[in-house]
């Protein structure tokens, strides 16, 4: 009888043991997951921070109908007897809208590569494992990679084009008829000869704080910056404005000291233009 009450003591105590590291590895994989959460929304409230985007968006807009309204001036200037002393003036006011657009587009390209730098430092530093580390023996970023939430417009009025090169957006399908917005992700180019000039416009989504998860959502990838624990190289032409975050951590057992690999994901998406 004292045999068996020992073997059912014993029993008890491993069957309590096991139960214990089970729920300690639960609630340290929810810990992991919180700050996975945490850590892609923090990464993509960057992209839209001080509304830099939304801003460039509508520079691009402003920049491109400046120089449809300057070619439309120099044609008219050259086209006119009256008016063709004046055509050297028209040229010279074409060429600097042009300029303008080129040198936003090294800017947009500039702006782009400093908020991936800026993302990528935060999320892949020492202080990973500061936060935390009596409770995981080691927390890795093991995939990084930014995009954009589909379905959604640019937040650039099309009634800031003249009326004109607006008709000519609106047949090639530029503008969204449900907002009269300009759609994001899209390059919108002139029909005229100024077709080389290239003006990327990125997509905006409009969540209801400073940032929001997208479990769900419909999330398109722009650029990986890192893959299977490695960091890789990247090219990235259009701002994003969502991240998709996996972290991975280790944790041994209290009472088992039986190791656990433990892994977490996340898609944040940072502020629209409607919360500045």
């Amino acid at each position: 009888m004292l045999l068996l009450s020992c073997m059912i003591g014993i029993l008890i105590v491993i069957a309590i043991t096991f139960l214990y590291d089970f729920l300690s590895v639960f609630i340290n994989r929810q810990l992991l997951n919180d700050r996975t959460d945490r850590l892609a929304l923090e990464a993509a409230a960057k992209f839209n921070e001080g509304d830099r985007t939304s801003r460039m968006n509508h520079l691009l807009v402003q920049s491109r109908n400046l120089i449809f309204l300057s070619r439309q001036t120099y044609v008219t200037t050259t086209a006119l007897q009256p008016y063709n002393h004046l055509s050297p003036l028209a040229h010279q006011l074409l060429e600097q809208s042009r300029d303008g657009a080129k040198l936003l587009e090294k800017e947009q390209a500039r702006l782009v590569a400093a908020r991936l730098a800026e993302v990528k430092k935060n999320i892949i530093s020492p202080s990973l494992n500061q936060a935390g580390s009596s409770l995981f023996g080691n927390i890795s970023v093991d995939g990084l990679d930014v995009g954009t939430m589909d379905g959604f417009t640019s937040e650039v009025p099309s009634a800031y084009s003249a009326s004109d090169l607006k008709e000519n957006d609106a047949k090639d399908r530029y503008i969204d008829k449900k907002t009269g917005d300009y759609f994001g992700e899209v390059d919108v180019k002139l029909p005229t000869e100024d077709r080389d000039l290239s003006f990327k416009l990125s997509s905006l989504p409009v969540v209801a704080k400073q940032g929001a998860l997208q479990k769900s959502a419909p999330y398109k990838q722009y650029a990986t910056l890192r893959k299977d624990g490695a960091d890789i190289p990247f090219k990235c032409e259009q701002m994003p404005t969502a991240v998709r975050l996996q972290l991975h951590a280790k944790y041994r057992g209290l009472l088992t000291k039986q190791e656990y690999d433990l892994s977490a994901n996340s898609v944040a998406t940072g502020a629209g233009p409607a919360f500045k």
